[in-house]
């Protein structure tokens, strides 16, 4: 997928002819905080707190079991994480798939 991107992204700025504006870091500099709109800004900072809450609640049981408990059992524990997770992520995908749409489209209409 992501060599696809690569290749897709390559030739258009190949064909257009603004191979300067590909490896130029303008459109990645932010000059002035003022830049970022406020609602925008609101976004971005609930986005980051709550991929940093996510982090620490996903991967705090890794955390507890490194200190607590010895190898084996936290191969065991991974093995049946793993395994158990499997089967929920293969039942719901369809319906994060579906909600993600709908998130998305309802976004674009505001």
């Amino acid at each position: 997928y992501s060599s696809t991107l690569l290749v897709g992204y390559w030739s258009y700025f190949l064909y257009k002819g603004k191979m300067r504006d590909m490896v130029s870091l303008r459109y990645l500099a932010l000059r002035r905080v003022g830049d970022i709109e406020g609602p925008m800004l609101s976004a971005y900072s609930s986005f980051t707190f709550q991929a940093i809450e996510k982090h620490f609640l996903g991967e705090g049981e890794k955390f507890v079991m490194a200190v607590f408990q010895p190898p084996y059992d936290q191969g065991v524990y991974g093995l049946v994480n793993n395994l158990g997770s499997i089967v929920v992520r293969t039942a719901f995908q369809p319906f994060e798939q579906a909600i993600f749409t709908a998130f998305s489209m309802s976004n674009k209409k505001e």
